[in-house]
């Protein structure tokens, strides 16, 4: 896996005041993954993160539906292995990201 350098998003949530932090990955076919690192939010229980990687391709053509992305796995930066999501943030923070990353049009 390479790490995109040089760049960093930041994604609004899309309930309540903050954003979250995110680095661009791509593995060795080019295909591009999500990083989640920072849940930026002024309060005392902001949610907690898995810091995995999320392939983009996978979740991109549910980030516009009302429906939760249902996020159970993602893979370890330093191996490449599957890790089990252990909370309940990661699916709306991932959709958040991906609206981001690809806006919603009207039509989707």
């Amino acid at each position: 896996m390479n790490k995109v350098e040089q760049f960093e998003g930041k994604a609004p949530k899309m309930q309540g005041e903050g954003a979250i932090h995110y680095f661009l990955w791509t593995d060795d076919k080019g295909a591009l993954y999500v990083q989640m690192f920072e849940n930026d939010v002024d309060t005392k229980s902001p949610g907690t993160l898995n810091q995995y990687l999320f392939p983009i391709a996978q979740y991109i053509d549910k980030r516009c539906k009302d429906s939760q992305l249902k996020v159970t796995e993602g893979l370890l930066v330093d191996n490449g292995d599957l890790g089990k999501v252990e909370n309940n943030n990661t699916s709306a923070f991932l959709k958040a990201v991906l609206r981001h990353l690809f806006p919603c049009s009207k039509e989707a």
